[in-house]
């Protein structure tokens, strides 16, 4: 596996962890990728993410790549553009 197609799967895996736990999520329709990562319940479950990939993949997701997951859960579950 490239590192290209690494950076794409942890971003994948990442985005079906947020679709694991969107009930635990607060989100919303007019919500931006950085105002979602400020809120409380929803930086909680970042940082568990973030630890999640780091024990279970031995990889360090970075931020962009969690802003992207972020961007495809708010896009798959908001009116999002």
């Amino acid at each position: 596996m490239t590192s290209a197609q690494l950076y794409k799967l942890i971003i994948r895996v990442a985005h079906s962890l947020l679709e694991e736990m969107k009930d635990q999520l607060v989100y919303s329709n007019n919500l931006q990728v950085s105002e979602f990562r400020k809120l409380a319940a929803n930086e909680s479950m970042c940082q568990y993410i973030f630890e999640s990939i780091l024990v279970n993949y031995e990889y360090e997701i970075s931020h962009n790549q969690m802003e992207t997951a972020i961007h495809f859960f708010l896009r798959n579950n908001t009116n999002l553009v």
